[in-house]
């Protein structure tokens, strides 16, 4: 059995990847600090075989201090604008009294939302309010605290299956890198990771995803 980490984005796609390999696979959906703390905890025994992370920066941390190794980019995320009850426009953006998004201080997306607003000149602080993951942006806008919200478009084409949604210009932001490394080198943990990160299937998936 191989054990999985990764990025809350995932959720709804990398089981369709794994369901390709003739291996039993264990997945955990988490936001990158508390897989990463967790790592560091157990390092002896650690818990995870493979971690992807939705960001490079956790996963070359990881690397650097000898807990990931064979770091490597499996995905390019895209933003998108969200909302239940229709599909949004940029200019929502100006109208509506709060928007929900990720925190850019812990989340890769996040920072890429701030980005996208910066350079959109949309930036208005006092309408944002933070989750730490897509889960917690989306419950924030679910329970009418937010008109609208900033979400991975992975997340909301996999996981909310939904048509209500505005694909971001990415030459407003950079695309979010997302990597992974291993961090027990077992037969089976070495060839998942490498079908995850090079494989045409994966890609294709990924792609499929907005990935």
């Amino acid at each position: 059995m191989v054990k999985l980490a990764c990025a809350p984005n995932l959720e709804g796609i990398i089981d369709k990847i794994t369901d390709r390999v003739n291996i039993v696979v264990s997945i955990t959906i988490g936001d990158n600090c508390l897989v990463y703390k967790k790592s560091l905890i157990n390092s002896y025994e650690k818990p995870y075989d493979i971690f992807l992370s939705a960001d490079v920066e956790s996963a070359k941390e990881l690397e650097e201090l000898g807990i990931g190794s064979e770091l490597r980019v499996y995905a390019r995320g895209r933003l998108c604008l969200f909302a239940f009850d229709r599909k949004p426009s940029l200019e929502d953006i100006k109208k509506v009294d709060a928007i929900a998004m990720p925190d850019p201080s812990v989340a890769p997306y996040g920072r890429a939302a701030y980005e996208f607003l910066q350079n959109t000149n949309l930036y208005d602080k006092d309408k944002l309010i933070f989750g730490k993951n897509p889960k917690e942006v989306l419950e924030i806008h679910k329970t009418q605290k937010s008109s609208i919200a900033f979400l991975p478009l992975s997340f909301v084409l996999a996981k909310l299956k939904s048509e209500n949604y505005l694909e971001l210009d990415i030459s407003y932001y950079k695309p979010v890198e997302q990597a992974g490394v291993i961090i027990n080198k077992t037969e089976e943990a070495i060839f998942l990771f490498d079908f995850i990160t090079n494989s045409e299937e994966a890609k294709n998936i990924f792609k499929e995803y907005g990935l």
